[in-house]
């Protein structure tokens, strides 16, 4: 169980063992955006993964560019 929703800095803690985990996105293109994931408990490192976020039509299945509205929620983390 988490404690509130992730922050504008898009991390939150675990309510129980004081984890912090945050979702970062990296750097994009039209169809597809990797996100760095970690998990810390105070300065170390517990996981760290990454993860490719990929946009496809439900119709072809071939890759679309990303939707507008998420490419600027993107833009909007990354700073």
């Amino acid at each position: 169980m988490f404690a509130g929703k992730p922050d504008a800095g898009q991390s939150w803690r675990s309510a129980s063992e004081g984890v912090t985990f945050s979702i970062t996105p990296r750097a994009w293109a039209a169809s597809r955006s990797p996100l760095a994931i970690e998990a810390r408990h105070g300065d170390e490192l517990r996981v760290g993964a990454r993860q490719m976020l990929v946009f496809t039509s439900l119709d072809t299945h071939r890759a679309i560019d990303m939707p507008a509205d998420v490419r600027a929620a993107l833009q909007e983390r990354r700073g």
